[in-house]
């Protein structure tokens, strides 16, 4: 599990995830990567590629969404992974999978794959918010 500062950047990196602050939450995370090893170190950057991978959907970015997404739920496929940071991801890697699929979808209709934006088109699901101290609120 992590220590309360560690665990306070994740519950900080979840909010803005579930904001759609996915640039935001991506260095947040890095923040938390940099200072992790070994399960809870892959955890946190399965989570961090998908929060990319969401963000190169937004842009437009549809050959970098699909891979980003697939690394990151490569990452957190094993639940030993998710649950070294306190998370329970298994709905929510359902989710993002089904996200995922779209996005493959509409890479490989012909329309090409740097077009505009198909954020808007998915169902991006909430990250769990992990349970942990209470914190200010998340501005």
């Amino acid at each position: 599990m992590l220590r309360p500062p560690e665990a306070a950047l994740l519950r900080r990196a979840v909010h803005e995830f579930n904001r759609g602050e996915y640039f935001e939450c991506h260095e947040t995370l890095e923040d938390l990567w940099n200072v992790l090893d070994g399960v809870p170190k892959r955890a946190v950057q399965g989570v961090l590629q998908t929060a990319v991978g969401f963000l190169h959907a937004e842009r437009g970015n549809r050959l970098g969404a699909v891979k980003l997404l697939r690394d990151g739920i490569a990452k957190l496929e094993d639940p030993h992974a998710p649950a070294s940071i306190g998370l329970t991801l298994d709905g929510w890697l359902e989710s993002v999978r089904a996200c995922l699929a779209r996005v493959e979808v509409a890479l490989t209709s012909g329309d090409g794959g740097n077009r505009e934006g198909i954020l808007s088109d998915l169902r991006v699901p909430g990250l769990p918010v992990p349970e942990g101290p209470a914190e200010e609120s998340p501005s």
